[in-house]
């Protein structure tokens, strides 16, 4: 698939959905659309690393890799939030 392509899809979408912003119909209809296309991507993927050999002979290696790597990132948004949070979003007390 060329980048042509998907930057057309892209762009079509982006203009079906400011064109179709104010109608709630519409707004549902594609949200439970993107969902349903989302579970299936997600169960192809599934299915597709299922039947890979190379990928099941190394998950337990690749398990643990994963679940670092998700502690670590989940740690880091934490310890940003915080800062964030601190220093652009909590009141600030005016006692004088």
């Amino acid at each position: 698939m060329s980048m042509v392509f998907i930057t057309l899809f892209l762009s079509a979408g982006m203009l079906s959905g400011f064109l179709l912003r104010k109608r709630e119909k519409a707004i549902y209809a594609a949200e439970k659309i993107t969902t349903g296309i989302i579970l299936i991507l997600l169960f192809l993927l599934g299915l597709s690393l299922g039947m890979n050999k190379t990928v099941l002979n190394n998950l337990s290696r690749v398990g643990i890799q994963s679940a670092l790597i998700s502690a670590g990132g989940v740690s880091g948004s934490v310890f940003v939030s915080f800062f964030v949070y601190k220093y652009f979003f909590k009141e600030k007390n005016n006692e004088k």
